[in-house]
This record gives structure tokens, C-alpha cells and sequence, in this order.
């Protein structure tokens, strides 16, 4: 259903363009797979990687990865870089921007 300026309603919106998201996804997913498999190669970056969830700082990821602080910060910054994380408003935390579980690794 169309609403009077010819666009699609506020739902028919969110249902094609969650439609979009699930086709981006599938097209990419390889691609990011390939991605994840180069940058996450040993245990200490899965494990990371798996507490960056948007909550959890530096320190305290650190804490309980024992994983220097100065490190998970510099993969933050790669992993940013490729795509696989995001900034949290601006807060200096981070969150993947695919579930672990979805890479399969």
C-alpha cells in the first residue's frame, strides 16, 4: 500500500528493507567470512572479538582475556578498518558488526 506521495507505508518500508538487509547479508556473508578467517587467527582474537558486544571497555575485555589492553585496542582499530566492528556513540567501545557464530569459525 501506497501512502499519497507514492512512496510505500511505514511498514511495507521496514518489511523491503529488512528484505534488503537479509539479501546484502547473503551476497556478503562469504566475503566476510574470508575477512574474519585472515584478521581472527588465534584464540586470544576470537575471544575477543566474541566480548566485543557494545558493554564492555577495553579494561575489561583486557581483564578477562588477559590480553594487554594496548592490544585489544590496536585490533579494535583493524577490525574497525575491515568492517567487522563499529564504534558505540562515541564511547571508545566497540561491537562486532556479525555475531562469531555467523562467521563459523
Amino acid at each position: 500500500m501506497k501512502n499519497h506521495s507514492g512512496f510505500p507505508t511505514d511498514d511495507r518500508a521496514i518489511v523491503l528493507l529488512e528484505e534488503i538487509v537479509r539479501l546484502a547479508r547473503f551476497v556478503v556473508l562469504p566475503e566476510v567470512r574470508r575477512v574474519a578467517q585472515e584478521k581472527l587467527d588465534s584464540k586470544d582474537k576470537k575471544r575477543v572479538f566474541g566480548l566485543t558486544d557494545g558493554e564492555r571497555s577495553v579494561r575489561e575485555i583486557a581483564r578477562i582475556t588477559n590480553v594487554n589492553k594496548d592490544t585489544v585496542s590496536k585490533w579494535w582499530r583493524e577490525w574497525q578498518s575491515v568492517g567487522l566492528v563499529e564504534s558505540v556513540d562515541g564511547r571508545g567501545t566497540r561491537r562486532t558488526t556479525i555475531p562469531l557464530d555467523d562467521l563459523e569459525l
